[in-house]
């Protein structure tokens, strides 16, 4: 994939490349205690409307804490490449997630994206029933796709985009880390049901089961060719403020799949340049996925007249 030669300028002459640590420190300061105080708001109310305010929010960080990990993948959080990868271990664990699979499963969606090799699922979301379908599954078969890498790795059967010698060695190093997970988890389930329901398992429903991952995934390239430049095959949907501070900017991802070294803090500056060349850009997430429907009942109407 070619980048415009002013883009790429922009890049080096900016220095948009070079990520700012101290910003990604401050973002998951504030996130934290976001967390945290939807937490001690609801244990402090006490009631059912207060827990499921808290759990929506919670789960809009548990979303955002997998974003910081999509960035972990290219380096784009801190300078080195050592804090990247704690820092990609720990976000993709708060959302279940083993980050090694997470990794080649995304590096190879970067590959070959809408291609053949591409291992995101290349069906399109239409109509009704496969739209619910998808808000349903579609967080989950991720979850079970990252998972069988590093299975996979364990028992010598790796899925195809994850067989290269380096993705290996981490998935193997992964097992160990999620293996502890796991156990940490059996721990707190028979100690502490309550909490762990409360603080961690319910927004992380809300996340992979409740569609809020699948929201955000299925727009990026929902019924878009492969081919040419990322600006056909990739969907920014601009959202607002609070959704993209939450989501470290991964809305803008024409951008990213553009130039992917550039980190979450810098990249409304290519999007800015590169906006009126995007050719699918979207105001929300709401309003495409309401676009989904109602394109999809005007195609019902017209093979009923048809």
């Amino acid at each position: 994939m070619s980048v415009p030669a002013d883009v790429m300028a922009l890049v080096r002459g900016d220095e948009l490349a070079r990520p700012d640590g101290a910003r990604s420190a401050r973002r998951f300061l504030a996130h934290g205690l976001v967390y945290a105080g939807s937490i001690v708001l609801a244990e402090l109310i006490g009631h059912p409307v207060a827990w499921l305010v808290a759990w929506s929010v919670m789960a809009f960080v548990l979303l955002g804490a997998m974003g910081a990990s999509h960035e972990a993948i290219h380096n784009n959080l801190f300078v080195g490449r050592s804090g990247n990868r704690i820092a990609g271990t720990l976000t993709a664990a708060s959302g279940l997630v083993p980050f090694a699979g997470y990794r080649a499963y995304h590096l190879a969606h970067h590959a070959d994206t809408r291609g053949p090799t591409d291992p995101e699922p290349s069906e399109a979301v239409r109509g009704p029933f496969i739209w619910v379908l998808a808000m349903i599954i579609g967080g989950l078969q991720f979850v079970v796709i990252a998972w069988s890498a590093v299975v996979g790795a364990v028992i010598g059967r790796p899925p195809s985009w994850a067989r290269h010698s380096v993705h290996l060695a981490a998935l193997r190093r992964a097992a160990l880390v999620s293996g502890a997970q796991v156990a940490l988890i059996a721990v707190l389930a028979v100690t502490a049901p309550g909490p762990l329901l409360r603080w961690w398992v319910a927004p992380l429903a809300i996340l992979w089961v409740g569609g809020l991952a699948a929201m955000v995934v299925i727009p990026e390239h929902n019924e878009l060719e492969p081919g040419g430049e990322a600006f056909v095959w990739t969907r920014t949907t601009l959202s607002n403020p609070v959704f993209r501070w939450f989501f470290w900017n991964n809305n803008l991802h024409t951008a990213h799949h553009l130039v992917p070294s550039v980190p979450w803090c810098r990249l409304p500056v290519v999007h800015a340049a590169i906006s009126e060349r995007c050719q699918h850009v979207e105001r929300g997430y709401l309003s495409y996925h309401r676009k989904i429907m109602r394109t999809d009942a005007r195609r019902a109407r017209a093979r009923q007249l048809t």
